[in-house]
């Protein structure tokens, strides 16, 4: 079983208050699903900012970002893009 948590909130959160709980909210639903026995995905607005925000989430396997990613690619080519990337995740 595998759900997605929708990272759209976190992302176009406004100040620090309304980032910090749509963060605690992600947390534990990531927590909750994972107790299930679920694999976890976050997706959603994500952008290399965003992505960097959430990869110490606990419980987060994958990450779905594909829109930034070719946003990217347009300017800095693909392998770039995608490298970018996985050097945040590696962080």
């Amino acid at each position: 079983n595998d759900i997605e948590i929708s990272t759209r909130k976190f992302c176009d959160a406004r100040g620090m208050h309304e980032r910090r709980r749509e963060l605690q909210r992600i947390v534990d639903t990531a927590r909750s699903a994972k107790k299930l026995g679920m694999r976890v995905s976050g997706g959603g607005k994500l952008n290399y900012q965003t992505l960097a925000d959430l990869v110490e989430v606990e419980g987060i396997f994958q990450f779905n970002m594909g829109h930034s990613i070719f946003a990217r690619s347009m300017v800095s080519g693909v392998e770039s893009a995608v490298r970018d990337a996985v050097e945040i995740l590696r962080q």
